[in-house]
């Protein structure tokens, strides 16, 4: 494990927090393709994946993750939920 930056996302254990995240969602939510003409469908598919009752879903598992996933606190899933809900617009964040 490791660090190679101080901000969100910029350690192994971030990394793990979002790919278990993103398999609990069935939707990948950090890495998107951009397409030609430099729109990402992968950003409005999973906002409109996670708006359909998914968030839900993920924001009652995050409970779980700790003693699942081996997580260094409790509270590391939902704020990397809620950082990527932020930077993605999901339902009430923007």
């Amino acid at each position: 494990m490791g660090r190679w930056g101080e901000e969100l996302f910029a350690g192994d254990m971030d990394m793990d927090c979002i790919a278990a995240l993103s398999a609990d969602a069935g939707i990948e939510l950090y890495y998107y393709k951009v397409e030609e003409g430099g729109e990402s469908k992968g950003l409005a598919a999973s906002r409109d994946h996670l708006n359909n009752g998914v968030l839900d879903y993920l924001f009652k598992k995050c409970t779980t993750y700790e003693k699942e996933q081996g997580f260094i606190s409790k509270e590391l899933p939902y704020i990397m939920l809620g950082v990527y809900l932020i930077r993605d617009r999901s339902r009430g964040c923007g």
